[in-house]
């Protein structure tokens, strides 16, 4: 299977959520809606409330991240 890679465009930056768990809110270190784990900022149970998930399970990425790197 050919390798998949991207390169990001030169000087694009970007400051906010980037993944989206499979519970449908975000997990990005310390701007995430996940608790830390010891070994992952942002990767352990929900903060949301009433949210039941209990660790973080990549899904994707978030719109805005996806429309800033150029992804779609």
């Amino acid at each position: 299977m050919p390798k998949m890679s991207r390169t990001v465009p030169e000087g694009v930056r970007f400051y906010g959520p980037k993944s989206i768990c499979t519970c449908g809110h975000t997990g990005d270190g310390t701007i995430s809606q996940h608790h830390s784990s010891p070994f992952a900022p942002g990767h352990d149970e929900c903060k949301v409330k009433d949210c039941v998930c209990v660790k973080f399970t990549w899904k994707g990425w978030t719109k805005e991240y996806k429309e800033r790197m150029g992804l779609i």
